[in-house]
C-alpha cells in the first residue's frame, strides 16, 4: 500500500439486521500491520484493546434508520484526507428505498491527550 492509497478511502457497507430496531449510526476503528524489516507489529484501535492515542469513532446519522429483523442495511463510508492530517468522513446508510440518512464529519486531531474534536456539518 502506498501513501496515496490513503488519501481517499471508500468502504461499501452491507449488513443484515438480526432484530427490529433503530440504527443510529456506525462505529469505526482500524487495525494496521507495520511490516518492518525484522519485526512485524499490529496496532489495533478496536474496543477492548489496549488504549492508544487513536480512538474509535462514532458516526451518528442525522436521522435514525428503522429496520426490521432480516432487513438489509446498505450504505457507504467515504473518507477524504484533508490538510489537517485527518479525514472528512461521509456516511450514508439506507434501510429501505427511498429513505436514507447521512452524516458529514470533519475530524481533526488536537494536541491534548485523550481528546478528539469532531465537528458535525449541518445542512
Amino acid at each position: 500500500m502506498k501513501e496515496e492509497d490513503l488519501y481517499e478511502i471508500d468502504i461499501p457497507l452491507s449488513f443484515v439486521s438480526s432484530v427490529g430496531t433503530r440504527v443510529h449510526g456506525l462505529a469505526c476503528w482500524f487495525d494496521v500491520l507495520f511490516n518492518g524489516s525484522t519485526v512485524q507489529r499490529w496496532l489495533t484501535t478496536a474496543p477492548g484493546s489496549p488504549t492508544t492515542h487513536w480512538y474509535q469513532l462514532r458516526c451518528v446519522l442525522a436521522q435514525p434508520l428503522y429496520v426490521m429483523a432480516g432487513q438489509e442495511i446498505t450504505g457507504r463510508l467515504h473518507l477524504v484526507a484533508h490538510s489537517a492530517q485527518s479525514y472528512t468522513i461521509y456516511l450514508t446508510m439506507s434501510g429501505w428505498t427511498p429513505f436514507y440518512s447521512f452524516l458529514l464529519l470533519v475530524v481533526k486531531s488536537i494536541a491534548l491527550e485523550f481528546m478528539k474534536l469532531i465537528v458535525p456539518v449541518v445542512f
